[in-house]
């Protein structure tokens, strides 16, 4: 038997194309490239002809005559205009099982045509449409997977953790859509490789940059501009990737707030604005061996600024880490001349160097150094005057996690019928939950109040080994397993997280797909639940707040019904353990003492259905999908013990999307959904004090509550269309002009309710209460407009 080894390139740009597929001519074989386009199999002595193709990409026949080991580099030309009939006849029995039933590549094209919301395409938003994946709120970018919380997702970007993938609070991720290369979602039959979050990994590749030729593109949108440039540094050899991206919105805002309060303007202000920048750098060594620099910079920033004079300050609105005023302890009174700054800032900070080489025909190794950090912080300054003394007080806090890392990872072919896989992994987590500043001053007195910080340090060990392993032309399996060690405070946690995936052919048509996947996750988050700030902590498992686990099992069938339409339906069955929930009438307000006296660990449960009906060649492409599940959760002290349905609950989840081609200038996007509401509590009782007339915040009450999630929120649906008009310009440049509404027939949809006392008199007199719940809608119909011009 010989090798055949090489790399699958772009054409025009030489990016490496991950998960081409190559396959013989006669379809008894086939392997897909890995993250770095690399690919390795055995053939007999003789003549081959290889088939070589990629979704979006002509197919490629190449024919050898193989004497010896052979290396050949695969370039593809994109597609220009996919024909209904196009077919590429590979027999997908005999490709190597490199993704299970619940791994899901997203085609980049797919993302960037989903009609945007605010002239803005998303990533996190497109991954809605996968069956089992759901959205928290409308608008919103966050994401719960087969009945998992968003802080249960493990979101890579080329292979680092991001703990924060929203800006905008929350309606917008942080990732530049012109600057991905690759997305692949996980809901089960995770690879060994992967561990530290129970529900979903999203594994997202950014683009090396053009070694043949400089290129880019300018957008400019409703919310936001972004400029992408790359190029070659040393053609053909070392080649650069760079994306900024910024708000617009601050430009403006100020300037419609003087319209809408031109008399008081300068006593409220309030603004917000965000970017991102990512950076790559690619050099190959030599053919075998390559070396990546990446560096990437995102930040959210609010700001608000009043002024007035004759108001009434109240002194103990910011709680110490014991809830006491951290400002002046004064009670509330009368005071002139007072004004108040706020900031809040938050964002994440990533840089990595990445080596790897094809050390020999059979074995790929990659090594991987990374700091990763997510810092939130705040600052409050207040300025008044006081029996004519300045005061001045200032609350500055900040609060985060930074990650040291180094991973290193060896793929082994020793035959066509295993592809072996290990690695080892180290992070050194630096958990500091907050810094806490306070500094009074008036005229010449000073009184500095640093409130002690918990900065917890921990150790995460990993070690994975897996094989994929063609045990007949029929039968597939991955196998593998993961070991971890995460340490903190004299404190030793370790788990073995075993993985299975196994798929039968059928026929050449009908596969039948099962799985089961041991998780398991060392890290918490803490949220306020908030409509904008966001104010979220990651935690480290103590003593008493121990790791989270969970365990699925998932069976499903693909059936290929025609060369261009697939069906698949999957079921799983998902329980969870060591989950959190706060416990009866505790909030989290930022600060994380005491944290674990304000949750109680549980545990969860989640299983569904999963039905999709795709078609992916020809002009009309689209995806049909329906989700059917229910997620619960069960506290010793919550909801008297017994089972409750979680927050993120929709029973019911109906996904329509199509895109449709009219000619090399014009493509129509159209989408759907549907979707039961979200749970939440309503109170059965409230007393308000009779004898104190109501006014807004000032009425006595005692609250009773029945059940933990007791009220299901209205339905939510919409509809959104979507247009691009390219018009092509000399020197391959061209402009592309994106028409958008969302929420096409303006469904007033419930992104919260909330309870409203209305006060009257009955026939006698007597005052009567009356509870209502009224409903906050942030999106009606929203047209909007961008323009990209790429060069």
């Amino acid at each position: 038997m010989l090798r055949i080894k090489g790399c699958v390139t772009d054409i025009k740009t030489k990016e490496v194309l991950i998960g081409a597929t190559i396959s013989n001519n006669e379809a008894s074989f086939g392997v897909i490239t890995n993250s770095y386009g690399f690919f390795s199999f055995e053939h007999p002595k003789g003549n081959v002809q290889l088939l070589c193709s990629y979704l979006g990409y002509e197919t490629v026949v190449i024919d050898l005559c193989l004497s010896k080991d052979t290396t050949i580099n695969i370039p593809l030309s994109p597609t220009i205009f996919q024909m209904p009939d196009v077919e590429i006849k590979v027999n997908k029995s005999n490709i190597r099982m490199d993704n299970g039933l619940g791994v899901i590549t997203v085609p980049i094209s797919t993302i960037k045509n989903i009609p945007k919301l605010f002239g803005e395409s998303d990533l996190m938003k497109s991954l809605q449409f996968v069956p089992g994946v759901q959205q928290t709120a409308e608008g919103k970018s966050n994401l719960t997977v087969r009945g998992g919380s968003p802080d249960q997702n493990l979101i890579l970007l080329d292979g680092i953790p991001i703990y924060n993938a929203d800006h905008a609070f929350g309606f917008l991720s942080v990732f530049n859509t012109e600057a991905l290369k690759n997305v692949t979602l996980y809901k089960s039959g995770y690879p060994a490789c992967f561990g530290g979050r129970l529900s979903s990994v999203i594994d997202i590749n950014t683009k090396d940059g053009n070694k043949d030729a400089f290129s880019g593109s300018a957008t400019l949108g409703l919310l936001a501009g972004s400029v992408n440039f790359e190029g070659p540094i040393v053609k053909d050899r070392t080649s650069f990737f760079f994306s900024a991206r910024r708000s617009l919105v601050d430009l403006y805002l100020i300037g419609l707030q003087e319209l809408a309060n031109a008399d008081d303007f300068e006593t409220n202000r309030t603004n917000f604005s965000f970017y991102d920048i990512s950076a790559k750098i690619h050099h190959k060594i030599g053919d075998k061996t390559s070396i990546y620099t990446m560096v990437y910079n995102g930040r959210d920033k609010l700001m608000n600024r009043t002024g007035n004079s004759d108001i009434s300050v109240s002194q103990d609105d910011i709680p110490d880490r014991n809830g006491n005023s951290v400002l002046n302890n004064t009670p509330n009174e009368e005071i002139s001349n007072s004004a108040s700054v706020q900031d809040w800032k938050w964002g994440n900070t990533i840089y990595a160097i990445r080596l790897n080489s094809a050390v020999a025909s059979k074995m790929f190794l990659n090594t991987t150094f990374a700091y990763n950090k997510y810092q939130y912080k705040t600052t409050v300054d207040k300025s008044y005057a006081n029996d004519s003394v300045n005061v001045i007080d200032a609350l500055n806090y900040k609060s985060g996690v930074n990650d040291y890392s180094i991973s290193l990872n060896c793929e082994y072919t020793p035959s066509n019928k295993h592809f072996l896989r290990s690695g080892f992994q180290f992070v050194y987590h630096d958990f500091f939950p907050e810094v806490l500043l306070v500094h009074s001053s008036g005229n010449e007195a000073t009184t500095p109040n640093t409130q002690p910080s918990q900065e917890v340090r921990s150790r995460e060990y990993s070690y994975y080994l897996e094989d994929n392993w063609s045990i007949s032309k029929k039968l597939e399996a991955n196998m593998g397993t993961r070991f971890s060690l995460f340490t903190v405070d004299g404190l030793m946690y370790h788990a073995f997280d075993p993985r299975l995936s196994l798929r039968y052919m059928l026929t050449n048509k009908l596969s039948i797909v099962a799985d089961y996947t041991h998780m398991e996750q060392y890290i918490h988050m803490l949220s306020n639940n908030s409509l904008l700030l966001q104010t979220d902590l990651w935690m480290s498992s103590t003593s008493s707040i121990k790791p989270m686990r969970a365990r699925q099992l998932s069976f499903g069938v693909n059936l290929s019904i025609a060369p261009q339409l697939t069906f698949s339906f999957a079921s799983y069955y998902k329980n969870m353990n060591n989950v959190i929930e706060y416990k009866d009438g505790a909030t989290f307000s930022g600060i994380s003492s005491g944290w674990e006296d304000k949750v109680e660990s549980g545990i969860g449960r989640a299983y569904g259905a999963e039905f999709a009906l795709e078609k992916n060649l020809g002009k009309t492409t689209g995806t049909l999908s329906y989700t059917i599940s229910k997620t619960e959760r069960k506290f010793n002290k919550i909801n008297s013990g017994d089972w409750f349905p979680s927050k993120y609950d929709r029973r019911h989840y109906i996904n329509l999307l199509v895109m449709h081609k009219l000619n090399s200038k014009i493509d129509f996007t159209l989408n759907w959904v549907y979707s039961s509401g979200i749970m939440m509590t309503i109170p059965v009782m409230r007393v308000v004090t009779p004898d104190i007339p109501y006014y807004p915040g000032k009425f006595d009450e005692l609250t009773q509550l029945e059940n933990r999630n007791n009220y299901r929120m209205p339905a939510y649906h919409r509809l959104d269309v979507g247009v691009n008009y390219t018009r092509k310009k000399k020197k391959n440049r061209c402009g592309i002009w994106n028409f958008s509404i969302y929420n096409l027939y303006n469904q007033m949809n419930a992104f919260k309710l909330y309870e409203e006392i209305d006060v009257s008199r009955n026939d006698v007199g007597k005052l009567v209460y009356t509870k209502k719940l009224k409903q906050v809608t942030l999106f009606p119909i929203i047209p909007s407009i961008s323009y990209m011009y790429k060069f």
